[in-house]
């Protein structure tokens, strides 16, 4: 049954273990934030990615 309930929301999913990324410092916005969320950066890489990524540094609570 493909019947849409509403053309007024979309969803995406990323797929977080699947995420690769080899320089933190090359790390693009979306890299950054899903490296983030992730957990499989260290602190020292998480400092990296919030001096990169403004936003990340708000929500940072390290």
């Amino acid at each position: 049954m493909d019947k849409p309930i509403t053309d007024c929301i979309t969803m995406h999913f990323l797929e977080l273990p699947k995420l690769k990324f080899s320089d933190v410092k090359k790390a693009k916005r979306l890299e950054a934030w899903g490296a983030y969320f992730s957990g499989i950066s260290d602190e020292k890489e998480l400092e990296v990615l919030c001096m990169n990524e403004p936003l990340l540094k708000e929500v940072n609570i390290l």
